[in-house]
């Protein structure tokens, strides 16, 4: 009875270091997925910033266009007008 009790006892341990294998295995996935998911992110951001693709941009419409209206820019100094 109790090499039984040990034997079991063993196996159960076993399969629990198992899983807790498991587990430290998908932790360290996961950190790893984060980790490149920042990284691309990060290099989108800059790229975006380099071809002036920013959050701020400002928005212009087409002429004709219901969505944004179209304004009249007027300079006294050049005497120019311009609609855009």
């Amino acid at each position: 009875m109790l090499e039984w009790a040990q034997g079991h006892f063993v196996e159960l341990l076993q399969q629990l270091v198992e899983v807790e294998t498991d587990l430290l295995l998908l932790a360290i996935i996961l950190v790893c997925a984060v980790i490149v998911l920042d990284a691309v992110s990060l290099f989108n951001r800059k790229l975006q910033k380099e071809v002036g693709l920013d959050r701020s941009s400002d928005v212009f419409s087409i002429d004709g266009s219901k969505t944004v209206p179209s304004k009249n820019y007027v300079s006294e100094i050049q005497t120019r007008c311009d609609r855009s």
